[in-house]
């Protein structure tokens, strides 16, 4: 099969979850096909094929494990806490010429959490945290390798105690070969942290609010922040705020100080009355003119 999009979930609640996803795929995407890895059989209008495994570990390191194991030449690997929201074709269409996607992550909690200092794994702190909450790669040698080291590093750095699979895809990626495009954030929004957007949001990343699973503290109304996300797409911050909520601030400036002066004295006379009051720049215009 040449793309399709790829869940893996361990346990029936995260399965159900993938599913929930899956639809939200389905219902964007049509007739492409989902393919879910999972530890138990589960029968879903919207899981095309599945692959049953028994090696789950239940923790961040089953997607390092076995995202590898996709049927498909393009993939999309999504976690089960993704909603999409819109036709996402041009992503895969970004395999033709780069071997991974995602997007970035500025947010670096994960670096606090474990108290790390850089760099780390000999990543300089200039290369970027990418999310593998949303993952497009295509098949070819470059991209696994680039999973058989992703694989190292996270098996490395759970014997220090470190078991969140971010820190390590980090240092896989700067260490491949791999051409990584960098997706903007509306193809992966994390609503749980805000951050800024632009264009319409396609993807949102945070446990929906139908499910009650290890991962996120928090679930959310996914229908309603897509409304208040999208009610426009000229650039906007989103800030989470109480009770699950998400509140959207435009972000162009409310005033913009004009810090040139045009050569026109009628165009620097407006500009003065707004910055300087009509007295001050009566008195200004009458000593220039004098």
């Amino acid at each position: 099969m040449s793309e399709g999009g790829l869940y893996i979930a361990a346990g029936r609640e995260y399965i159900e979850e993938a599913e929930h996803s899956a639809r939200s795929f389905k219902t964007e995407m049509g007739d492409t096909p989902v393919h879910l890895i999972s530890d138990e059989e589960t029968e879903s209008a919207y899981v095309d094929s599945q692959t049953v495994v028994d090696d789950f570990a239940y923790d961040f390191g089953d997607i390092v494990t076995h995202i590898d194991q996709s049927p498909f030449e393009k993939t999309i690997y999504f976690d089960t806490d993704l909603y999409i929201d819109a036709d996402i074709s041009e992503v895969f269409a970004l395999l033709e010429e780069f071997d991974v996607a995602a997007s970035m992550d500025n947010h670096g909690w994960h670096v606090r959490e474990y108290d790390l200092e850089h760099p780390i794994n000999g990543v300089p702190e200039a290369f970027p945290w990418y999310n593998g909450g949303v993952l497009a790669f295509k098949e070819n040698d470059r991209t696994r390798d680039f999973f058989e080291t992703w694989q190292t590093y996270y098996r490395e750095n759970k014997e220090r105690g470190i078991n969140h699979n971010m820190i390590s895809l980090r240092s896989a990626l700067y260490h491949s070969d791999v051409r990584i495009s960098t997706l903007p954030w509306r193809y992966n929004c994390l609503i749980r942290k805000g951050n800024k957007i632009s264009g319409p949001v396609k993807m949102f990343h945070g446990r929906l609010d139908d499910f009650d699973a290890k991962g996120a503290k928090s679930q959310y109304n996914t229908a309603e922040i897509r409304d208040e996300l999208n009610k426009t797409t000229e650039p906007r911050l989103y800030i989470p705020g109480a009770y699950d909520s998400v509140e959207v601030v435009d972000g162009k400036p409310l005033y913009t100080k004009i810090i040139y002066y045009p050569s026109n004295i009628a165009v620097r006379a407006v500009v003065s009355i707004r910055e300087n009051g009509l007295r001050d720049t009566a008195k200004k215009l009458y000593r220039h003119l004098s």
